[in-house]
């Protein structure tokens, strides 16, 4: 062996010891970055349809699965692969989040280390490989697509992403991709029969699979061609435009991939036409395109600034011409400029720039997805044409010159340290539900989404007045919002006033509460009397739903109300004789469906469904406040039970801080129920006289009449309707 050789290996494996320290150093802090993100609880947002709510995933992985996920449309996405996934998930893990959280970071960690890998072959730069890698890993905006479960689109797209151009890279490198001699003339459709080009092909169509947004991947390999793989011939025009008609001829099945995969999605969306694509259209194109070049300019503020993130941004409304628009139009155009002007000298800047834009395109807001102008998701894989345009240039200047290599080494690693600390503290902020839309609400102005969230958490907890005053507030600057609307109507029923309630439940008619804002309303219908108008909405459930057993049980309330006895019998056994379960992970619904049991008297199914909502949710106020009534109240001594009605209303008069007047009453029947008619008649006093302070005049007068029971003695029975 030669000197020469020997100094050549030692090098080379030198250089594979560098390569492999770096990709565990990224790896490692990655998890740094998001330690403890497996600590973090379901985000009742989207995570409840993608995953712990729904039927088909939760089944786990079969054929029956592996045919509702290429079947199944959601939100107007077709992602097959991403519903796989996730049914892997619950068969491996069960509910458990820390598993599905686990598994979003281990693909996050595996598209950062393929990143390394496939900047360090194309370029041949170790450091500003790992740099980049490092960035974009780390970065404040990437918690959005890591710790949000029903964001596992963007890690599985963005692995896939990266495994094709690992092949693609390694295909380049192969003979039969050499394409400087082609002759102009020469325009066969000759496509590469390399095993990397058609892995490359394959990885891109499962990166489809798991998100439509990877439909510019053709446009990005165009790009990589011009830098850094250097495969579009510069030294004279004719060979530049044979060698770039090659380019598109090689590119032709990605193409077609993404044109299916286009037309796919825009179909999803005019099916889906009272959801997002209805909301789209509503919107000029003139408003989207001021909306879209805001959103660019906005993430480029974000990747130096990025503080203040949110879960969800509320729409805002631009003119064209409005100052805003028009600087953030000027630094769209300056940077376009400055990258087609430096194209020949800083290929890495031009590359980069328009790797952003187009990678962007799909998100941008241009083609409008319900009312989401900007998102931090958007910039999963956007962002890395960024970092390339920004560490480049630097580690050129920093080449020749000793003193900027130190410097801006200890820059970078300076910037890497800030830049985990604050997505370690982002990732805190996705723990639940609860903390992710305060801090949403506090960082964002007159957001109808984030405080709508908000009130149904102190809707749940029994807190009317807080919950009520957060809706009313997001009606006054988002009037008609009918998520808000509905939860008002909710809350009015609460308080026995149905009648108020009905207006509200006219406004809630949208796709998001359509259908349970109209069973609400045939519930007020149904106390106010209006049986044909309840009938007449409960046939129209009926064909949406057939065979919902919760509308047939308000179909026979209806009839029982109606003084059809029989027919409400027959009715209401048909449907009971199901013996329908409590549903596993949804309070809420069982707590529903335990009044809807309650309200056709059937108090011991009702009991059953309370008491499950109970323990999947100890703080679910308005189930606490029930199964008392009902334990205290009930005429079936079998049910009756004092000692555990007290506790309960004791435990939801507790939640509400003792300002509820309706679970005062309540806790006043359990102590009469317990024998303990002193305290009952106390309680009861009590509650008359926070109701009159509120002005609830009917639950004044209740407690006024449960009153002269307990004076004398006497336990209040519910009479069954």
């Amino acid at each position: 062996m030669t000197e020469s050789t020997a100094v050549e290996s030692a090098t080379l494996k030198y250089s594979r010891y560098v390569v492999f320290a770096v990709a565990v150093s990224l790896i490692c802090l990655t998890v740094l970055a998001f330690f403890g993100v497996w600590n973090n609880d379901f985000i009742n947002y989207d995570d409840n349809t993608y995953v712990f709510l729904n039927p088909d995933v939760i089944r786990g992985l079969d054929w029956q699965t592996v045919e509702w996920a290429f079947g199944h449309v959601n939100a107007c996405h077709w992602v097959p692969l991403t519903w796989l996934s996730h049914a892997l998930d619950c068969q491996l893990f069960n509910l458990n989040p820390a598993g599905h959280h686990a598994t979003s970071l281990s693909l996050h960690m595996a598209s950062v280390v393929l990143l390394f890998f496939v900047l360090r072959m194309m370029t041949g730069s170790v450091w500003r490989s790992a740099l980049v890698a490092a960035l974009f890993g780390i970065h404040p905006l990437r918690v959005e697509s890591v710790a949000w479960v029903a964001e596992r689109k963007d890690v599985l797209s963005g692995f896939f992403f990266m495994l094709t151009l690992l092949a693609y890279a390694r295909f380049t490198r192969q003979p039969e991709a050499k394409v400087n001699d082609l002759q102009p003339a020469d325009t066969g459709l000759h496509f590469p029969m390399s095993r990397y080009y058609w892995l490359a092909l394959f990885c891109f169509a499962c990166g489809l699979l798991s998100k439509p947004m990877l439909v510019t991947m053709p446009f990005v390999l165009l790009l990589l061609d011009y830098w850094p793989l250097q495969r579009i011939g510069l030294s004279t025009f004719n060979s530049q435009l044979s060698t770039v008609k090659q380019l598109l001829r090689e590119k032709i099945p990605f193409f077609v991939l993404s044109g299916v995969v286009s037309v796919v999605t825009y179909l999803a969306q005019e099916t889906q036409t009272s959801g997002v694509a209805s909301a789209a259209a509503k919107i000029p194109l003139v408003p989207r395109l001021a909306n879209a070049m805001h959103a660019c300019v906005t993430y480029l503020w974000q990747t130096f600034w990025p503080v203040n993130l949110a879960a969800y941004y509320p729409a805002r409304s631009f003119t064209l011409f409005s100052p805003v628009v028009l600087a953030v139009a000027a630094v769209l155009v300056v940077l376009t400029i400055v990258a087609v002007l430096v194209w020949r000298k800083r290929p890495h800047f031009t590359m980069g720039w328009f790797w952003y834009l187009g990678v962007l395109v799909p998100v941008s807001g241009i083609i409008q997805a319900g009312d989401m102008i900007q998102a931090d998701r958007f910039t999963y894989l956007p962002s890395i044409g960024l970092f390339i345009m920004l560490v480049w240039p630097l580690g050129e200047f920093a080449a020749t010159r000793l003193a900027a290599k130190i410097g801006l080494g200890a820059v970078g690693v300076a910037v890497l340290c800030i830049l985990g600390v604050l997505t370690h503290r982002q990732v805190g902020l996705w723990k639940d539900t609860r903390t992710l839309f305060t801090h949403t609400a506090n960082v964002t102005h007159n957001n109808h989404v984030a405080l709508t969230f908000l009130a149904d958490f102190e809707l749940a907890e029994g807190r009317i007045a807080e919950a009520t005053a957060t809706v009313e507030r997001i009606l006054k600057f988002a009037p008609g919002y009918q998520r808000a609307e509905y939860l008002l109507a909710t809350m009015l029923q609460m308080q026995g006033k149905m009648q108020e309630a009905i207006p509200h439940l006219e406004r809630s008619t949208g796709p998001e509460v359509g259908i349970p804002a109209q069973a609400r309303m045939v519930i007020s219908l149904l106390d106010t009397g209006r049986f044909a108008e309840a009938d007449a909405i409960l046939d129209q459930l009926a064909r949406i739903a057939p065979g919902n057993p919760d509308l047939a049980l308000m179909k026979a309330a209806s009839l029982r109300n109606q003084g059809r006895i029989a027919d409400a019998i027959e009715l209401f056994r048909s449907v009971t004789a199901s013996q329908t379960p409590p549903l596993a992970d949804n309070p809420v619904m069982n707590f529903e469906i335990g009044e809807l049991y309650g309200y056709v008297g059937n108090s011991g199914k009702a009991g059953m469904f309370y008491a499950k909502a109970i323990e999947q949710y100890p703080q679910l106020v308005r189930a606490l406040n029930n199964y008392a009534w009902l334990l205290a109240t009930v005429p079936d001594d079998q049910l009756r039970d004092g000692a555990r009605a007290v506790e309960l209303a004791e435990r939801s008069c507790g939640v509400v801080e003792w300002k509820q007047p309706i679970f005062m009453g309540t806790l006043a029947a359990a102590y009469a129920e317990a024998g303990r008619f002193e305290d009952a008649v106390k309680m009861a006093e009590r509650a008359r006289e926070t109701a009159r302070a509120q002005g609830n005049e009917p639950v004044a007068k209740r407690n006024e009449e449960l009153l002269e029971l307990y004076r004398q003695g006497k336990p209040y029975r519910e009479t069954i309707k």
